[in-house]
């Protein structure tokens, strides 16, 4: 049903776009191939092969001077999927309403970072897990956001309200009582301060619960990123809590990156990152603390060709009496991107 709705509003928006005078509808898109090689453990083979990972089509447009719309059309492993479908209402020039399906204001590391703009070929492990536990698909929710800029634009704010669970629209009915119809809404908020060229650093918090279940999540997080002509800083942390509120857990990570533009077709670059996935606790795998280390280098061959290779050293921090696991990963990325 949402997948309908979602497809049906873009349709709609896009037959109104071509049909005003003046159109000016744009096209932005990439598309990602990899070939990975997967260490399993000692005794089995190594995994590997070739995998489409990401394809992506995002026409935007205007309606008029101050409504703006965007969609995003993504195909990630063999999955097809809506990933953006908004409208946004430029109410002035530093004041913004936006409703549809999008980016929450939360972590920097999200989809607020474009996937065709990413440093290595997967995001940070606590990126992902933040995303999982904060129940987003695709790293997007439903709502309403208001956001502006102020302080010459130095300041920037944002605020979301969402369905709980995040790619869900809400409909209303008398069910039976066992039914989880997960009502309620979700808060995200987020601050971003960029006093110089390149350098930005801010905060966010998000909190929400599903009434039926009293299922609650919470989630806050800070990051200080410095992009230069050469140099590539960048540490963000995160953490949360998700779960009924008599077995709540909670879970925290960080990572850092440091890159260098060694020339104008190459950078070079290294991530550190762990994720504590149940407050020092082993998770069923037994696993209470997981260690990842990326060595990468980033190949820009044109404005519209990059190659990324990376390789991940994994190292889980293990409970008493459990076997250490095997499972380094090796990548190689072509994207084209338009």
């Amino acid at each position: 049903m949402r997948s309908f709705f979602l497809i049906c509003m873009a349709i709609a928006l896009l037959i109104v776009n071509v049909a005003a005078e003046g159109s000016d509808i744009k096209f932005v898109g990439l598309g990602q191939v990899w070939f990975s090689v997967g260490d399993q453990d000692i005794e089995a083979a190594d995994t590997y092969g070739f995998t489409v990972r990401r394809i992506r089509l995002a026409p935007s447009g205007s309606l008029s001077k101050n409504i703006k719309w965007g969609f995003q059309f993504a195909w990630d492993k063999q999955v097809a999927k809506v990933l953006d479908a908004y409208v946004l209402f430029q109410l002035s020039d530093n004041f913004n309403v936006k409703v549809g399906q999008f980016a929450p204001p939360a972590a920097k590391s999200a989809a607020l970072t474009n996937s065709g703009q990413l440093d290595f070929v997967e995001r940070a492990s606590i990126t992902l897990r933040w995303a999982d536990h904060s129940k987003l698909s695709g790293l997007r929710a439903v709502g309403v956001q208001i956001d502006g800029q102020l302080m010459e634009e130095k300041l920037y704010w944002a605020f979301m309200v969402a369905n709980p669970q995040t790619l869900k629209i809400f409909d209303p009915s008398i069910n039976l009582p066992d039914y989880e119809q997960q009502s309620g809404l979700t808060f995200w908020g987020r601050m971003e301060v960029r006093p110089l060229e390149g350098l930005n650093f801010g905060a966010f918090f998000g909190t929400g619960t599903e009434k039926d279940i009293s299922n609650k999540k919470s989630s806050y997080g800070a990051h200080l990123f410095y992009v230069g002509n050469r140099w590539n800083l960048k540490l963000e942390y995160i953490a949360g809590i998700y779960g009924l509120e008599a077995r709540e857990t909670k879970y925290n990570g960080i990572y850092s990156v440091v890159g260098f533009r060694v020339s104008k077709p190459l950078e070079l670059a290294f991530r550190y990152g762990f994720y504590t996935p149940n407050n020092g606790f082993p998770n069923p795998l037994g696993v209470k603390k997981f260690n990842n280390i990326t060595f990468g280098a980033n190949i820009f061959c044109n404005h519209n060709i990059k190659f990324q290779v990376n390789y991940v050293i994994r190292q889980e921090t293990m409970d008493v009496g459990m076997a250490e696991m095997s499972n380094d990963l090796f990548y190689v990325m072509c994207q084209y991107s338009f």
